[in-house]
Order: C-alpha cells, then structure tokens, then sequence
C-alpha cells in the first residue's frame, strides 16, 4: 500500500540515505483539516473487475487533487481478473484485501496521521462495486476465513478486536447486480433512444423495448423502497 500524506501533517528529518524520518505534525493544518482529523480516501481503480496494483512510486497527477484538498490517499493491491498485474482473483480477494487495508490502518492508527474513523471507499464501475460491498458487508463473519487465510490484521497489539467499516462508499455506477444488467441499461436508456440499433421497425427496437419492460417487471415485485420507506415503481 502507498499512503500519500500532505506534507503539512509531517515534520520530516533528511536521512544520510536521501529517505526523511518523519513524525506527526499536530498543528499543521490545510483548510478545516489537521493531521488529527483529516479523512482518509482509499481508491478502488478496478474498472470491468481489473486488479488495482500498490503503487511503486510517487506521481502528482494522480494524488495531488486529493493532497491539496488535505486528505491522506491511500492505495492498495487489491485482486481482481487478470490485467497483466500479480494481483490476481476473483470473488471474494477484491473485497478481502479491502477490508485487510482498512484493518492495517487502524492497527498502525497510533503512528500514522489521519482520523481512522473516516476512511472512505470510492470509485465507479467494478471499482464501486467493490467499494458497495465494503461499505455494506462491515465486520461480516463471511469474510474471516479469508482475511486470516492472507494474514490481516484481526485485532490490535492489546487484543482488541479490529473493525473493517468504513465512513462512507462512494459508489459510481457500481457494477452490483450482473443478471439484470443489460435490462436496466435498457430501461435508463434505451426507451429514449430511436436511432441506430433502436430505430423504429427493427428487431433491436424490440429486444430493447421487452428488456426494459422485464426491468420495471423486476423493480415492481421486489418491493424496493426510498430512504423514507416509500414503495419504488416504474
């Protein structure tokens, strides 16, 4: 994992070797953050499933948003399909190393910078699906043999079990339900298109037409509600 920290949170001391010892700088502070309060946003980069690898190296372009803005980034191997990376498997490895990162944070917590209770998941497509079900499967029985299998941490150095929540998910068009994929495309778009393979007469047209109406079908009897509890139909 690769923990990008804005330098303000850090007195750093140059080492004889080029490498800075650093320590916590309690009164560095960027906007409303200190090193003590900061979030802490973890990327899952995993777009159609692709594994996420550590990072070896510092690049600007893709953290400096983030470090400027006065939050920590940081970056794991995650698993997922082959990419022509070493990190490589299937369900459940994405979300096991997730939860693993998340645990190696909290058992480090005490030296490094940042508010451990607001860790927060983010990325689109395979990468928010990954981040959807870390958010939503916290401190999950289901998960355990596996985290032991790969050596997470599963509890502090005085024996206190560790937690795997996280603050938030930031979950971009999260690629969470496979089997009714193509129906909902469909019925987000394909009903308002009436060109190319959806013009008017075509057999598509049609295909479009019964994959979104099987959509609304799937959504009505399965009683989805609104964070209000209001009943959701199409």
């Amino acid at each position: 994992m690769g923990i990008f920290v804005p330098g303000a949170y850090f007195n750093g001391t140059k080492n004889s070797d080029g490498t800075y010892t650093c320590t916590i700088n309690a009164n560095g502070t960027i906007g409303q953050y200190t090193a003590a309060i900061t979030p802490i946003v973890l990327p899952v980069n995993m777009p159609g499933y692709a594994t996420q690898s550590a990072p070896t190296g510092y690049s600007s372009t893709t953290v400096s948003n983030y470090i400027i803005a006065g939050f920590i980034y940081a970056q794991a191997g995650i698993c997922g399909r082959s990419n022509g990376s070493n990190y490589v498997g299937g369900s459940p490895w994405g979300v096991t190393d997730l939860e693993a990162t998340i645990r190696y944070y909290l058992y480090n917590a005490n030296v490094l910078p940042g508010d451990s209770t607001k860790m927060v998941t983010f990325e689109m497509s395979g990468g928010g699906a990954q981040s959807a079900v870390t958010g939503a499967t916290e401190n999950s029985p289901l998960y355990t043999p596996y985290l032991n299998y790969i050596g997470a941490a599963m509890s502090d150095a005085n024996g206190n079990a560790l937690s795997d929540a996280v603050y938030a998910s930031m979950c971009w068009c999260p690629i969470t339900n496979l089997d009714i994929a193509d129906e909902a495309y469909e019925w987000n778009m394909g009903q308002y298109m009436s060109s190319g393979s959806r013009a008017s007469g075509t057999f598509t047209r049609a295909l479009s037409d019964d994959l979104s109406a099987s959509y609304a079908s799937y959504v009505n009897s399965h009683n989805f509600k609104d964070k209000n509890g209001n009943a959701l139909t199409l």
